[in-house]
């Protein structure tokens, strides 16, 4: 587990920091005076420093002055009260890796901790390859150009530093805030939504499908991340139909039918232009054994007068005889039904 040192002598504030670096899975270590906090810093076990300036018995300018006379690489993080630009300079020049001024965000804080955090772990003397590829893309670091499908794709400078971003990540998860403080270096005060514009140009320049992206994909709607394999589960809209689905209209010509068409619909045009479309479901008509009188025709509903006023099928006149159980015969009025 990583291993935080906080040197702070505000106990309120050493406690909210403490709970926050422990929530988000850190070790952390609180020292309240600046010789006790060089002391602990000497330790090898201590990944990250949160040095305050304003510190009793020594001040946080000699701790850190000390540290790196001492050719310790640590990484510290100044946070402190002294806003001046000239308190920033110094100790910047001392070998702060990062200056953050009180009041501040505990979102942005985290931010910085990680990204210092990243670039500590990063093995210095391993080169980075020359070329990254992830599907049909490749990207050469050495000359800053990106290649689609054997295509060269013109990025902006940020369009490219946010994609060497993510992919330095090797698939991890990219937050908005700390993709704006490792590229644009705002902090979480700016309300920006240019990260979010910049990966919509990625994905219209380097994606196949703008609805169903493979590589650069969204986690939560607040963070990014790359993938270098595509996802079967995601597949392209373009891939989703069947050409031997039920139509509406007869399908272009471009959309063929490799096999049988389901039910519904039948086979249209011939070669390249055979298609499916829906079959036309026959009409109803009265059934043939209904007889409709001499002022009526038949329709679906049954016998209609010419008048378009229908007659009940009911409407028929039976009597019985010795010679057949039933017989029917028309109604001398047609309108009225009656029964003999």
């Amino acid at each position: 587990m990583t291993r935080v040192l906080v040197i702070e002598d505000n106990p309120d504030l050493a406690y909210g920091l403490r709970n926050n670096l422990e929530i988000e899975g850190y070790e952390v270590d609180v020292v309240g005076d600046g010789a006790k906090g060089l002391a602990r810093a000497r330790d090898a076990d201590v990944e990250l420093v949160i040095l305050d300036l304003m510190l009793p018995g020594m001040d946080g300018f000699r701790v850190l002055r000390a540290l790196r006379d001492e050719g310790r690489r640590v990484p510290v993080l100044i946070l402190t009260a002294r806003g001046e630009e000239s308190d920033k300079v110094r100790g910047l020049r001392l070998g702060a890796d990062d200056y953050v001024t009180k009041p501040f965000g505990v979102l942005e804080l985290l931010a910085r901790v990680e990204a210092l955090l990243r670039r500590a772990t990063r093995d210095p003397a391993a080169p980075e390859p020359d070329v990254e590829r992830f599907g049909e893309v490749e990207v050469v670091s050495a000359s800053r150009t990106v290649i689609r499908a054997g295509q060269p794709v013109a990025l902006t400078p940020k369009e490219y530093e946010l994609l060497v971003a993510l992919l330095r990540r090797r698939g991890a998860v990219a937050s908005r805030v700390e993709l704006l403080t490792e590229v644009w270096g705002y902090n979480s005060a700016v309300m920006s939504r240019t990260v979010d514009t910049h990966i919509a140009e990625l994905r219209r320049k380097l994606e196949e499908d703008l609805a169903a992206p493979q590589h650069i994909l969204t986690v939560r709607k607040a963070k990014y991340r790359l993938q270098t394999s595509k996802d079967p589960s995601r597949t392209p809209r373009s891939s989703r139909s069947s050409p031997c689905s039920p139509l509406p209209v007869r399908r272009a010509a471009a959309a063929s039918c490799s096999g049988r068409c389901t039910t519904a619909t039948r086979v249209t045009g011939t070669g390249r232009s055979r298609s499916c479309s829906r079959t036309r479901p026959p009409i109803p008509t009265a059934p043939p054994s209904i007889r409709c009188g001499g002022n009526t025709r038949r329709s679906p509903a049954g016998c209609v007068s010419i008048s378009s006023r229908a007659i009940p099928v009911t409407a028929r006149c039976s009597r019985t005889t010795p010679s057949t159980r039933s017989r029917t015969t028309r109604c001398a009025r047609p309108r009225r039904s009656c029964t003999r």
